[in-house]
């Protein structure tokens, strides 16, 4: 009809504007969250692209085309799934088939003849030195060996002297140990704890425990320190993922057993 002006009224955008910002933030809660978090947030995010989704069929004159917010709904899916993948990876513990103690079979000797180890059966095991000490690393040669240890690092040092008691130098070793998470502003990201225990063969030593809990992958170094032949201070280190760590004083106890000082002592 003559004089009559058809308006074209403007979609609302405001929903799908809604679904990008709490995407970001969903991704940004990603890095610094455990997936438990981000997985839930994004269920969130799913329920905001179902109703904008909604919306589209219900109003399509209204609002954006339904694939502007089904693009949405698969970005959260995406979320939920990625998620789930990494809290089962990183934050679950390992099956019972995994959690068996590797075969302490393959001899080490170190190259000057100072002491000898047996590591777990094919595992690398690389030699070190760090003035004073000497050792070695020991890592898993594929996931077939991986029962929760990423690496176990062997450390002998020669003492000055001979403790005047075995008892007594534990002890005050165990007293002695600095929390390296001391100074850090942030000590909640850190734990570190000390405790002596008993060794398989008699004696006592320390057990330490550092765990790591910046950004969401949580990491743990499990360390038995002790003396062999009343001068040498052994260490065996193990570290892994914190959910993957429940057989590693087991393996330290059980590699410090292993450790024989072979050197010419006057």
């Amino acid at each position: 009809m003559i004089g009559m002006q058809i308006i074209h009224k403007e979609r609302d955008w405001r929903w799908i504007k809604a679904l990008i910002l709490y995407g970001v933030f969903c991704l940004f809660l990603g890095f610094l969250k455990e997936p438990i978090w981000w997985i839930s947030a994004s269920c969130l995010g799913l329920l905001m692209s179902l109703w904008a989704l909604f919306l589209s069929f219900r109003w399509p004159e209204q609002h954006p085309k339904p694939a502007v917010p089904t693009t949405a709904l698969l970005f959260f899916i995406a979320l939920i799934i990625t998620g789930a993948i990494l809290n089962w990876f990183f934050l679950t513990s390992l099956p019972d088939e995994k959690l068996q103690v590797p075969k302490l079979s393959q001899r080490y000797l170190h190259p000057e003849g100072l002491f000898q180890i047996k590591g777990p059966s094919s595992w690398l095991i690389t030699p070190l030195s760090s003035a004073p000490q000497t050792g070695v690393r020991i890592e898993p040669a594929s996931r077939e060996n991986y029962m929760g240890a990423l690496q176990i690092f062997v450390w002998v040092r020669q003492l000055e002297k001979k403790p005047a008691s075995l008892t007594d130098f534990i002890e005050k070793m165990a007293n002695s140990l600095k929390d390296p998470t001391r100074g850090l502003h942030k000590k909640k990201y850190f734990e570190f704890t000390t405790k002596q225990v008993d060794l398989i063969r008699g004696g006592k030593g320390v057990l330490s425990v550092l765990d790591v809990k910046k950004l969401w992958v949580p990491m743990r170094q499990v360390t038995l320190y002790g003396v062999k032949n009343d001068t040498y201070l052994c260490s065996v280190s193990v570290t892994g993922l914190s959910a993957h760590m429940s057989l590693a004083k087991v393996l330290c106890l059980g590699i410090f057993e292993t450790i024989r000082i072979t050197a010419v002592t006057n």
